[in-house]
């Protein structure tokens, strides 16, 4: 007896097994892929990481005009305020470095196992 799978073109690619080949080349690309999501993160944490380090610079400037400033009794409430408000978005700052550090790290033992499975 012959069975029609429910597509009855044949076109349906979920009834077709895949040859090894076809497994193998779907996880080169994958990994492939995966390859170029790092470079692009590892390329973007760099990136953040330098602003980081030229903020924090910029901040510590800051302060040695700030503190010469309160000498001569210039340093006013808007401008305590405007630093508490730097500072706090330098820390969110890092804190976004952090989070992106971490998905790096993540994807890079995905990357991994990937090596290790293949």
């Amino acid at each position: 007896i012959f069975k029609m799978s429910h597509d009855c073109h044949g076109d349906d690619e979920e009834d077709v097994e895949k040859s090894p080949e076809e497994i193998q080349l779907e996880a080169e690309i994958r990994a492939i892929e995966l390859d170029m999501a790092l470079i692009d993160l590892r390329r973007e944490l760099q990136a953040q990481e330098e602003l980081l380090e030229r903020w924090e610079e910029s901040i510590r400037k800051l302060k040695e005009e700030r503190e010469e400033a309160e000498i001569y009794r210039l340093h006013t409430d808007e401008d305590r305020r405007d630093e508490r408000a730097l500072k706090a978005d330098f820390r969110q700052a890092q804190e976004s470095v952090v989070l992106l550090r971490e998905r790096v790290q993540r994807l890079e033992a995905l990357r991994a196992e990937q090596d290790i499975s293949t």
